[in-house]
């Protein structure tokens, strides 16, 4: 869900969420979530949280970005999960505009930015949801006439990706079309992940 999506419906007209239309639409937050299908995902656990050590941890869980220690349970769907982290980013950003609705766009802007510089990915994470993070700052920072080029997305991009996953991927060559820089690691870095990971257990059994 990104800032476009997000919308209160009040009166039949449809108006954008930003810090400044904040306070008229607050209280309709569930009925914006409602309509979206979400707010099933706010009361109650939809998806299951659990830990490497968890007896139902398997090597198919999916690792949570930005943890260190915590997988989807093995059962949740692709749409739970995608729904989940959407309601997370919805929820977020409901926290970051009643804290800042009333500060500048300077200091909006050096938040998203500082933001994006500290954001580093997890090589066990989830690329297409990592991305789909960052794109969701470019959305707010283009909501406030500050929209970073493609020469800054890919530098955000660039500083925030382990070297390893930079030259398996061969990210350097897109550096000039953002659009493919994405579509560069969507395709490629699940299959070398998994590539790595039948090497790994190729070692250790060789090891043994």
């Amino acid at each position: 869900m990104n800032s476009d999506e997000i919308y209160s419906i009040k009166s039949n007209v449809t108006e954008k969420l930003t810090e400044e239309t904040y306070l008229d639409w607050s209280s309709d937050m569930l009925l914006l979530l409602s309509t979206k299908g979400l707010d099933e995902y706010v009361f109650e656990q939809k998806v299951k949280i659990i830990s490497k050590s968890s007896e139902e941890y398997k090597e198919t869980c999916r690792k949570i970005v930005g943890t260190t220690d915590c997988f989807y349970n093995d059962g949740a769907t692709v749409e739970d999960i995608k729904n989940d982290n959407k309601v997370k980013y919805f929820m977020k950003k409901i926290g970051l505009l009643e804290k800042t609705h009333k500060k500048g766009n300077e200091e909006r802007k050096i938040s998203y930015k500082q933001e994006l510089e500290e954001m580093k990915f997890d090589k066990e994470g989830d690329i297409d949801l990592y991305l789909s993070n960052m794109e969701n700052i470019f959305e707010n920072l283009k909501d406030l006439g500050d929209e970073p080029s493609e020469e800054s997305k890919y530098n955000y991009l660039y500083n925030s990706l382990p070297k390893s996953v930079i030259h398996e991927t061969g990210l350097v060559a897109y550096q000039d079309n953002w659009e493919n820089c994405k579509k560069c690691l969507i395709e490629r870095y699940p299959r070398i992940k998994r590539l790595n990971k039948i090497r790994e257990k190729q070692n250790k059994a060789k090891g043994e």
